[in-house]
């Protein structure tokens, strides 16, 4: 039998050695609080129906923002943002995404639907460069944001519960992203160094209990500061000008 080369394979996973390439990423993370008392409650059938319902509205927010959805993970998601014109432009991009699922998760919890929904959620999120590995299994082969910001990222939602926040993001994101946006990141005044379990080093964080304006479109501010003058964006139509055009209208809650 002839070897492939430049592959090991351990059952039916496979992993490239071709891959690897680096990219500037912003890494969001996001997890419901509660699910798991919820679910032993409410059964099968509901909780089906209740992550079903968030993964819709993680789904629909980070593509209407230019990013992917890297991984589900049950009662939880990791977005990546990368590929845009400049790593502050990824930055802006992830922090307009959280802003808009902060309005969309809370307007889905405070619905008052028949099904009973988490009492919350956390969003932690970083920026840096991941290594973007080319990770198959089965049909999936999206390539995978890997490296010490994908583990900050995720840490980051320890760092939330901790503080009873609702968002910690990293100072890089913030400090990156603050000059497209600056209205989306306003009011995260409260600054500090935290460590992170598992690092020797820790990190700068801001964090905040909502990213809430309600007179703020994160939709509309995005596309003002990255949309090119004249030029025309259609929601899911990529140009070669901006390879990540910003929709118009924003997904229903």
């Amino acid at each position: 039998m002839m070897a492939v080369p430049h592959r090991h394979e351990i059952g039916d996973f496979t992993m490239s050695r071709s891959s690897g390439t680096r990219t500037t990423a912003a890494i969001v993370f996001i997890d419901l609080t509660g699910f798991t008392g919820l679910s032993e409650e409410v059964g099968l059938d509901a909780t089906h129906r209740m992550l079903t319902r968030f993964h819709s509205i993680i789904g629909s927010t980070t593509a209407a923002f230019g990013g992917r959805v890297a991984a589900r993970l049950g009662d939880g998601a990791m977005m990546i943002f990368s590929g845009c014109r400049s790593p502050d432009e990824s930055a802006a991009r992830s922090v307009a995404a959280c802003t808009d699922l902060v309005s969309r998760m809370t307007a889905w919890m405070s619905a008052g639907d028949e099904d009973r929904v988490p009492d919350g959620f956390r969003i932690g999120a970083h920026l840096g460069e991941v290594v973007m590995a080319e990770l198959s299994h089965a049909c999936d082969d999206e390539a995978t944001p890997l490296g010490d910001v994908v583990n900050v990222a995720q840490r980051l939602l320890e760092v939330a519960k901790d503080r009873s926040a609702q968002i910690v993001l990293s100072e890089d994101l913030v400090r990156a992203a603050a000059p497209l946006v600056p209205g989306l990141v306003r009011n995260l005044r409260h600054r500090e160094q935290v460590p992170i379990r598992g690092r020797r080093k820790g990190i700068s964080i801001c964090l905040a209990h909502a990213l809430a304006f309600p007179h703020a479109d994160p939709m509309a501010l995005l596309a003002e500061a990255v949309n090119e003058p004249g030029e025309i964006m259609v929601s899911g139509i990529r140009s070669a000008r901006n390879p990540h055009p910003l929709g118009r209208t924003r997904p229903s809650a």
